[in-house]
């Protein structure tokens, strides 16, 4: 079954849908950047990498909520505008300063106390090709500079590449039908994967220690918003497609990746009762709390942690302690400060940077 999905006469949804506030989706995101938080202190003080939980899985939910909640506020915001090029300015104008600014001051931060955090992780020396990549979010294209600071944010290059396809995406869902575009860009993952590879010891691509290109990850974000539009077009035998091609997209993830694929859906299309009870849980105060500040978390934590670890190593009785008695006590007193520090980034900078993005485009009519 092919859908259109290109243009605000062509949305095919019930007349009473409205955009609603995906609360439930908070509780996950903060889960996920306390997963990468804890995943790297677990590595850093025990030194032993955790097989079961590696935080590589937590960013490729991330990816799939950011193909899911991309596909859903496009189809729910698509009716505000007239023509595919005004909605495409719009999200790129708000994607760009929901994540540029709070990256911005944290990656000037980390090239600026390079030469301090060189003592504790060899990264690529600091030049004009390095710093251009970064401020440019062109450094995912580069497999030398696509981990070359403190920051984690190989993701954040793929996040910025995604969504500079993004809208086109939607563009060839509406011309080419949903089973072609779909299984196309599956495809393309697939034989990127099995004859680019990754983690090798050759140069290029194979050679990158991340999937920082798009297209080593391109099902992932697709596998989300298939499942955003099973959601969306839930009360109709469109969503089975949907469905179809969501699981086709994820089928060579992970289990614990597509184990959150079906909670989101089991969560957010259950009967009202059950959904309220999740909802609850999911978006209370704390699920809220590790919701916003989960950007900085995620972006922030190694710029606090190794620090403070590279201090507490230096004394007898932090580094004299048994693998997981360090992880402890660096977990109560790392955690504390990161989680202090990121609220403080999300109200200062990224609120900030929201605001200014919307404000910005109501001066401009679209």
């Amino acid at each position: 079954m092919e859908l259109d999905l290109c243009g605000p006469s062509q949305v095919i949804l019930m007349e009473n849908y409205k955009e609603d506030y995906l609360g439930i989706l908070d509780g996950i995101r903060g889960l996920m950047a306390f997963w990468v938080f804890f995943y790297h202190l677990t590595v850093a003080c025990t030194g032993r990498i955790p097989t079961k939980f590696p935080g590589g899985q937590a960013v490729e939910v991330f990816m799939f909520l950011s193909g899911f909640l991309m596909a859903y506020h496009w189809i729910m915001r698509e009716k505000k505008f007239n023509k595919f090029q005004g909605q495409t300015i719009d999200f790129y104008v708000r994607r760009f300063f929901r994540i540029a600014p709070l990256y911005y001051v944290l990656l000037t931060i980390a090239f600026l106390g390079q030469s301090h955090f060189n003592q504790m992780q060899n990264y690529a020396a600091i030049n004009f090709p390095n710093l251009a990549a970064h401020y440019t979010f062109f450094f995912g294209f580069l497999p030398q500079y696509s981990s070359s600071n403190m920051l984690p944010d190989w993701s954040i290059g793929l996040e910025m590449q995604f969504y500079l396809i993004f809208p086109f995406l939607m563009l060839a869902i509406g011309r080419f039908g949903s089973f072609s575009t779909v299984l196309s860009l599956v495809l393309i993952a697939v034989i990127t994967n099995k004859f680019f590879g990754l983690y090798g010891t050759h140069g290029g691509w194979a050679g990158n220690p991340h999937p920082s290109l798009i297209l080593f990850r391109i099902d992932i974000f697709v596998g989300g918003m298939c499942f955003a539009f099973a959601y969306l077009y839930r009360n109709s035998i469109q969503s089975l497609s949907w469905l179809v091609l969501g699981c086709i997209s994820i089928f060579k993830c992970t289990m614990k990746l597509k184990f959150f694929a079906f909670f989101i859906i089991f969560m957010l299309c259950t009967d009202p009762d059950r959904k309220e009870f999740f909802h609850r849980v999911m978006s209370g105060r704390v699920a809220k709390f590790m919701g916003d500040t989960s950007y900085s978390v995620y972006l922030s934590h190694n710029l606090i942690m190794f620090p403070i670890l590279y201090i507490l190593y230096q004394h007898q009785w932090f580094a004299g302690l048994s693998a997981y008695k360090r992880l402890s006590v660096a977990f109560v007193l790392i955690g504390v400060l990161v989680y202090a520090f990121s609220y403080f980034l999300f109200r200062l900078v990224e609120l900030p940077g929201i605001n200014f993005g919307r404000n910005f485009l109501k001066s401009r009519k679209l």
